[in-house]
């Protein structure tokens, strides 16, 4: 989760936070669901950091909540990227019998 500390400087050269961010992005299931924690935990750290102005507290935690709402608001992968999460371009059969063939990006 977040580091014991609240940061000095809320949302700039904060390695957890960008870290986090990345790995909501690009994670596994694992990875993101401790990116949300470590996202939630970093807000909290800031809003109760009274070493920084109200504004600044505010702003940090904002900054969080924005980064888990475009989370939330991204869409599931595609069906696709379900069926041969690594993206290698191997066929992998389906159900019905039909195979698809996933192209690397």
């Amino acid at each position: 989760m977040a580091s014991p500390s609240a940061p000095t400087s809320p949302m700039k050269d904060n390695t957890d936070y960008i870290l986090a961010v990345e790995q909501l992005a690009h994670g596994a299931f694992a990875e993101r669901r401790a990116a949300a924690d470590t996202l939630v935990g970093l807000a909290d750290d800031w809003l109760s950091n009274a070493t920084i102005s109200a504004a600044e507290r505010d702003a940090a935690a904002q900054g969080a909540a924005d980064a888990l709402c475009a989370y939330i608001r991204t869409p599931l992968p595609s069906e696709q990227e379900t069926e041969n999460p690594r993206n290698t371009g191997r066929t992998r059969p389906k159900k019905n019998g039909h195979s698809l063939t996933v192209k690397g990006r």
